[in-house]
C-alpha cells in the first residue's frame, strides 16, 4: 500500500505547506508503515481495521517510547487517518472515547475527499 493513496488523494489541507500539516503527514505515514510491517496482509487502505489502530495505540506507542503530550499529537493524526478511511462513526468512540460529532480541541484545517471511487458497492 502506498501512503499516497491516503495522504495525498483523500486528505486536503487548508495550508498544505504548514509545519503542522507536514508533521501530520509524517505521523500518518509512520502509522501506516507500522501497520504494514506488523500485519503483512494489509496491502490496501481499505484493509486497515479497528484492531490495527488499537494495536498502534497499545503496543506501537510503547515501543517507540513517546510521552503523553506526543501521544496526543499522534492521536490527532490517527483521527485524521480514521476520517480518511471513512470510519469515524464506528471507530471514534472505541479508539478515542469521544463521539465523532463532538468538536473537541483546535481545528486542524483538514477536509476529507469523499469520492465515489472509494465508496463503490458491488453490483449483483
Amino acid at each position: 500500500m502506498t501512503t499516497d493513496q491516503i495522504v495525498q488523494k483523500r486528505i486536503r489541507w487548508a495550508r498544505p505547506d504548514s509545519i503542522t500539516a507536514r508533521r501530520h503527514k509524517n505521523r500518518i505515514n509512520r502509522i501506516i508503515e507500522a501497520i504494514q510491517s506488523e500485519f503483512p496482509k494489509v496491502r490496501y487502505p481499505e484493509q486497515i481495521r479497528l484492531s490495527h489502530l488499537k494495536w498502534i495505540k497499545s503496543t506501537y506507542y510503547a515501543n517507540i517510547a513517546i510521552g503523553e503530550v506526543t501521544q496526543i499529537n499522534w492521536n490527532e493524526s490517527a483521527k485524521i487517518l480514521v476520517r480518511a478511511l471513512h470510519q469515524q462513526d464506528n471507530w471514534y468512540y472505541p479508539l478515542f472515547g469521544i463521539h465523532p460529532n463532538v468538536d473537541v480541541g483546535r481545528k486542524l484545517g483538514v477536509s476529507i475527499v469523499r469520492s465515489a471511487k472509494y465508496n463503490r458497492r458491488r453490483m449483483s
